[in-house]
């Protein structure tokens, strides 16, 4: 066994990270505070068939090492379908960077983050195999940038714009049959009262 690999016990059979599809940390306890660049690195190092990561605040990490770990780990770009960084802390430029990376990218939940108009355009460039897109409480987001993912990414079902002051025209939404979750205590000019 390398270094980087991880192992791992199913019943009586000692196999790899191979193996694992899933990470899913969303409901680990403190993991605001204890997951972080190395827990990271081994975990998704050694999983190079992973599909699904959850991240949600996970927030022990500077948005530099989110980049380094996915710039170290490319079978997982590639292999990687479902991506929640929500409430994490990461940049705007960091989340562009890496979802870059990730061409196979059908679930985003980026919600809490900094993200922005920007980050959209490349989203709607880089991941146009999106179904579901979360964006709430992305208060840098616009309907320009909603627009660009629902301009290209024409698998798109379901978008969340919850807390999202400066998106106001859902009618782009609308036009293309796609869901929207958006908080029900908005006005009717969608803002918070």
């Amino acid at each position: 066994m390398s270094a980087t690999q991880l192992p791992i016990r199913l019943r009586n059979h000692r196999c790899y990270g191979e193996l694992v599809r899933e990470i899913r940390l969303s409901m680990l306890p403190g993991r605001w505070d204890k997951v972080d660049y190395t827990h990271m690195l081994m975990l998704v190092g050694s999983c190079t068939n992973l599909k699904l990561l959850d991240m949600n605040l996970c927030g022990n990490m500077r948005s530099s090492e989110l980049v380094g770990l996915f710039l170290l780990c490319p079978s997982v770009c590639r292999s990687l379908e479902y991506l929640d960084i929500c409430e994490t802390g990461f940049s705007a430029s960091a989340i562009t960077r890496v979802l870059q990376l990730m061409p196979n990218l059908q679930h985003l939940d980026i919600s809490d983050t900094d993200a922005d108009d920007d980050l959209l355009v490349v989203v709607s460039q880089s991941n146009q195999k999106l179904t579901y897109l979360a964006v709430a409480g992305c208060i840098n987001v616009s309907n320009m940038g909603i627009k660009a993912v629902v301009e290209t990414c024409t698998k798109l079902e379901v978008v969340d714009i919850a807390e999202c002051p400066f998106i106001d025209d859902y009618s782009f939404l609308e036009a293309n049959n796609i869901k929207l979750e958006i908080d029900s205590e908005r006005d009717s000019n969608g803002y918070m009262p």
